[in-house]
């Protein structure tokens, strides 16, 4: 943070991460890894439909995804088309940290006069975005999701309950 409270990176995080996405082939099979494992436990598999993902490749998506009921930070498990930022390359693998950014708009603005790139931005009906996904390249390793605010109160409620508020 600076002298006046503006964030110099690409957002101004409200906590350190709210989430740990996981890109796995089959969530039944990675929720039941979770749960003998570290003994986490995960609320139902709902689908998502992105309907502007860009990520080289314009398109809408389809993910499957849960996240954990005790958190936060919390574990998401997905599942995409396979495609782009959706590819998964074998069973499983860690696929990004997520935090809220006031604006995902501004976001991509501070990131783009920083030179950090985008792998994907997704879209909502309107065409704005409400979601980035860093490269990792540019961003220590880690590729982040940048989640606008906008979406944290729907986001909490399905966290919490496993139910998309509609």
């Amino acid at each position: 943070m600076t002298d006046n409270g503006q964030s110099r990176g690409i957002c101004a995080p409200y906590e350190p991460f709210f989430h740990v996405g996981v890109i796995v082939s089959d969530v039944d099979d990675a929720r039941r890894a979770f749960r003998e494992l570290l003994g986490v436990e995960f609320h139902d598999p709902l689908r998502f439909d992105a309907p502007a993902v860009d990520d080289g490749d314009p398109r809408s998506v389809s993910v499957e995804a849960c996240f954990s009921t005790n958190g936060p930070p919390y574990f998401e498990i997905l599942k995409g088309d396979g495609k782009g930022i959706y590819a998964c390359e074998g069973r499983w693998a860690l696929h990004h940290v997520g935090l809220w950014t006031a604006s995902c708009v501004d976001s991509l603005n501070r990131a783009s006069a920083l030179g950090v790139r985008s792998e994907a931005v997704l879209r909502d009906d309107s065409g704005q975005p409400q979601f980035l996904f860093t490269d990792p390249a540019d961003t220590v390793g880690i590729r982040f999701e940048v989640v606008d605010a906008a979406n944290r109160a729907s986001f909490e409620t399905m966290m919490r309950t496993g139910t998309f508020p509609t």
